[in-house]
């Protein structure tokens, strides 16, 4: 099985939460446009970003740190999303029968890339 884990960062770091939430969203429905139903979406976050869109493949889990704050050093993100990464293969590994993983940034596109035989 192939497990997708998707870390979306959190609203309080997003500067247009609308219009994530419809990149995130043109997301999962690229990814769970697969040829093969033998997958899983693992979505990471601290909030489900605004959608409509739902699979049965597509699960999220909630983290339960703080959100990043943003400074001048580093950007807000610095760190949280290996951290959320992390989260979701462990998740993946522990539930699903998961064979291979594929991290998909939260408004990434994807093409039909499994298909079992």
């Amino acid at each position: 099985m192939l497990t997708f884990v998707v870390p979306v960062k959190s609203k309080l770091v997003t500067s247009d939460w609308d219009k994530f939430s419809q990149l995130y969203e043109r997301t999962l429905k690229s990814i769970c446009n697969q040829t093969d139903s033998n997958y899983k979406v693992m979505v990471v976050c601290h909030e489900i970003p605004k959608t409509t869109f739902s699979h049965q493949n597509l699960h999220y889990v909630h983290v339960d740190f703080a959100p990043p704050i943003s400074n001048d050093l580093e950007s807000p993100e610095s760190g949280y999303k290996g951290k959320k990464i992390l989260l979701g293969v462990e998740y993946a590994s522990t539930e699903f029968s998961t064979d291979y993983i594929v991290t998909v940034d939260s408004d990434d596109f994807i093409s039909k890339i499994f298909q079992h035989s």
